[in-house]
């Protein structure tokens, strides 16, 4: 998978940082993030369940903008590490 995060300064001094999804690699969605509506508050999303193949944040300092980047990206880590763990049985033939 390959994302890539970019930054920037608003008119009034916040830095805005968006995440986007540039390659869904041997993932099989291509729209990962859930809408940014949808739960304001919420940091976190769930892998999959997505609408949207970017999403932001905007926050008060570049410091707090590279915080919520580093956090979204090591929930993609570990959630894509919990999908790849999926074990899916063989298939079998049945004599019936």
């Amino acid at each position: 998978m390959k994302l890539q995060a970019s930054y920037w300064k608003d008119a009034k001094g916040s830095i805005k940082s968006t995440i986007k999804l540039l390659d869904a690699g041997d993932y099989p969605e291509s729209n990962i993030f859930p809408r940014t509506l949808e739960n304001p508050g919420d940091d976190g999303w769930k892998l999959g369940e997505g609408t949207e193949n970017t999403i932001s944040q905007t926050s008060p300092s570049a410091y707090d903008a590279k915080q919520w980047v580093s956090a979204q990206i090591d929930s993609v880590k570990r959630k894509l590490d919990y999908w790849r763990d999926i074990v899916v049985p063989e298939p079998q033939e049945f004599d019936i």
